[in-house]
C-alpha cells in the first residue's frame, strides 16, 4: 500500500509513479488495483515512513485488497501507459467501486500531516530548503489543531526527516 496522487480525466484515473518505485513495478507485472480513498492522515504519515498497519479484506472484481476503514475504494485495471523515463502515466479504468462511509472533511492540521507526507516521500529529490521551508509553515497548522493522531502523524514525519538531516550531515 502507498499513499498516491490521483489526476481525473473524464474516466480516466491516472497516476504517474516515479522510477524507480514498488507501485510501478507492482503494476507493470500485475495490471491491476485498489484505490483506497481515506481521511485517516496518520495513515499517509505512516506508509511514507514505512511503518503502515492496517487491515484490510479481499476486492470485489480483482486480485487485491481493500483498505478497511477506508471512505471508498476504487478497483481498477491499467489500460494504457505513456512512458517516461522519470514518471510514466498509467492510465486506469474502474471495475468496480464502493462508497462506506462519507468524507467529514480535514483540519487544518490533517492537511498539513498530508503535504507533508508527500514532502517527505521526496527528500533526495525536491530541494532540500524548499522542503524545510515548506515543513516549517506546516507546522503551525499542526501546533493549532492536531488531535493525539495528528500529534503522533507528525513525530513519525519529523523523526525520518531529522534522520535524513543526520545523513546529510555525514556526507
Amino acid at each position: 500500500m502507498a499513499p498516491f496522487g490521483i489526476t481525473i480525466k473524464g474516466k480516466d484515473l491516472i497516476i504517474a509513479p516515479f522510477r524507480p518505485s514498488k507501485t510501478l513495478d507492482n503494476l507493470l507485472e500485475n495490471p491491476v488495483g485498489v484505490m483506497n480513498y481515506t481521511d485517516d492522515a496518520y495513515l499517509y504519515a505512516a506508509l511514507v515512513v514505512g511503518k503502515g498497519k492496517y487491515k484490510v479484506f479481499p476486492a470485489k472484481k480483482i486480485k487485491g485488497f481493500v483498505l478497511k476503514g477506508s471512505l471508498a475504494h476504487s478497483e481498477v485495471r491499467v489500460i494504457r501507459i505513456k512512458d517516461d523515463s522519470t514518471r510514466p502515466r498509467l492510465y486506469l479504468k474502474k471495475v468496480y467501486e464502493k462508497t462506506h462511509k462519507p468524507f467529514q472533511g480535514f483540519n487544518r492540521a490533517q492537511s498539513a500531516i498530508i503535504e507533508v507526507s508527500v514532502l517527505i516521500s521526496r527528500l533526495g529529490i525536491l530541494p532540500f530548503g524548499e522542503i524545510s521551508k515548506q515543513i516549517a509553515i506546516h507546522k503551525s497548522c499542526v501546533d493549532k489543531t492536531a488531535g493525539p493522531r495528528e500529534i503522533a502523524a507528525w513525530k513519525l514525519l519529523m523523526n525520518r526527516f531529522n534522520q535524513f538531516i543526520k545523513k546529510r550531515k555525514k556526507k
